[in-house]
């Protein structure tokens, strides 16, 4: 009896590392790494080589972008005032404003998935903020999972977020607010991956947590 309730831990506990380990990992230096391109992943990169507002991603992959019409590709539309600062785009790159409030949409895939990552990523200078935050539409539960803030040069920060979201939805939306002496943007970037489980895995972790549920009640 105990030889068999050891084997039948043992199978969850393997089911259950195997799940994990498929599951992506952040690190906490303040730099963006990620797996892009791998299955159910999408990533957008604003650089804000033009003034345009909405403002598109120079580099991305979404390929849930356009795949419904009521859906719009991922966009930034920028709003503010003329503070300290004027609210307008800067030939360097650089959005400004006091404040300047963003609002990013990001599609993604329809299906609910189990489990979806994200991890937003900005350069920005302000004095005070609104830090940014997810919000989706519906029954999700959302969770931060990190978040680094990294002093750069001339006042400059790097701040990168995870969340976990889960099941995932087809839209995410970001905002954050800038102000003080004014709200600077450099750079966005948002990683975006669903994990759906191998159905091996799910059958053998479903099993032997039902297994490990019966010999406990014995």
């Amino acid at each position: 009896m105990m030889r068999k309730r050891a084997l039948v831990l043992l199978s969850a506990w393997a089911a259950i590392t195997s799940l994990a380990s498929a599951l992506p990992s952040y690190v906490t230096d303040g730099l963006m790494t990620w797996n892009r391109e791998a299955a159910g992943s999408t990533y957008q990169d604003w650089s804000f080589d033009s003034g345009v507002n909405p403002a598109v991603p120079e580099n991305y992959f979404n390929p849930y972008a356009g795949s419904d019409p009521t859906i719009a590709g991922p966009v930034i539309d920028f709003s503010g005032d003329d503070g300290s600062v004027p609210f307008q785009w800067s030939s360097k790159g650089i959005w400004m404003g006091d404040p300047l409030v963003a609002l990013i949409s990001v599609p993604n895939s329809p299906v609910n998935n189990p489990v979806k990552y994200v991890w937003f990523e900005m350069k920005y200078k302000m004095v005070d903020m609104i830090a940014p935050d997810v919000t989706v539409k519906g029954n999700y539960g959302v969770s931060k999972t990190s978040e680094t803030d990294i002093a750069l040069n001339d006042g400059w920060r790097l701040m990168t977020i995870g969340w976990t979201i889960r099941p995932n939805p087809s839209m995410e939306w970001f905002t954050f607010s800038l102000w003080g002496t004014g709200g600077y943007l450099d750079s966005v970037s948002i990683d975006t991956l669903c994990t759906v489980p191998e159905p091996a895995t799910m059958l053998l972790l479903g099993a032997g947590l039902a297994l490990a549920g019966r010999m406990r009640k014995r």
